[in-house]
């Protein structure tokens, strides 16, 4: 008899508490994040920039591995900011924003219909300085 009270009252527990994301049967719109292209005015633009943090204005949508498809609900014009990630120490598991790289933003209109690619760009802040750029790749070096 207790056990049947139980299931009963285990399964309304389940039914009332969980509710769906109302999005009142809109789809989401698609973006293709491609990789993001670092312009910078040193000659040197590798960057490693494995992923994105993603906002809607300001509300955090998640962390994206690159490239990826993001889908986005929106009901109105909004603003999509994401920060270019990187692996802190070289390690996947533990990605982190890199705060000498601007943010990148643009604008999404729900009416979009189709999948769109984003190639998102980013450039160092202002405030970054370098008091030695070491490039590798070309085979000559400071340090012997």
């Amino acid at each position: 008899m207790h056990s049947k009270a139980f299931y009963i009252w285990f399964s309304l527990f389940f039914i009332i508490s969980c509710n769906k994301i109302d999005n009142n049967g809109q789809l989401p719109i698609l973006l293709e994040v491609k990789n993001f292209s670092l312009q910078t005015n040193n000659g040197v633009d590798d960057s490693k920039i494995k992923g994105a943090w993603c906002f809607i204005e300001d509300e955090f949508i998640g962390y994206y591995p690159l490239p990826t498809i993001l889908p986005v609900f929106v009901r109105q014009t909004t603003t999509i900011r994401m920060l270019p990630g990187i692996y802190a120490n070289g390690i996947a598991a533990t990605p982190e924003d890199y705060p000498f790289y601007h943010a990148y933003e643009f604008p999404v209109d729900p009416t979009l219909l189709f999948p769109s690619t984003i190639i998102p760009q980013t450039e160092y802040k202002e405030h970054t300085k370098f008091s030695l750029i070491e490039d590798f790749e070309n085979g000559q070096t400071y340090f012997t």
